[in-house]
């Protein structure tokens, strides 16, 4: 399918290699497809900053990769969690 403006999102400034192959990419079936499950994954993730104890500003001692990515799997999983207890569901 053609594009209703062939340079549409591309400015007269600087772009990114990486905003202007994720443009390219939108072309293909592939990027379709990906932006098709968007809205599902907008679903999924959605409300993990959004309910109290959620994915809110890091704490000022969790920095560096190790402790972030502890921050967010544990904030994950308590969101996890607090869905299957909503849903009746028992472990």
């Amino acid at each position: 399918m053609p594009k209703w403006r062939p340079n549409g999102g591309k400015g007269h400034h600087y772009q990114s290699p990486y905003r202007l192959r994720s443009i390219a990419l939108a072309e293909t079936d592939f990027g379709r497809t990906v932006y098709a499950l968007r809205a599902r994954i907008e679903r999924a993730f959605g409300n993990a900053g959004s309910f109290g104890g959620g994915l809110a500003p890091l704490p000022a001692w969790v920095r560096g990769w190790y402790r972030v990515h502890s921050w967010v799997a544990a904030k994950l999983l308590i969101n996890g969690v607090r869905i299957v207890q909503e849903q009746g569901v028992t472990p």
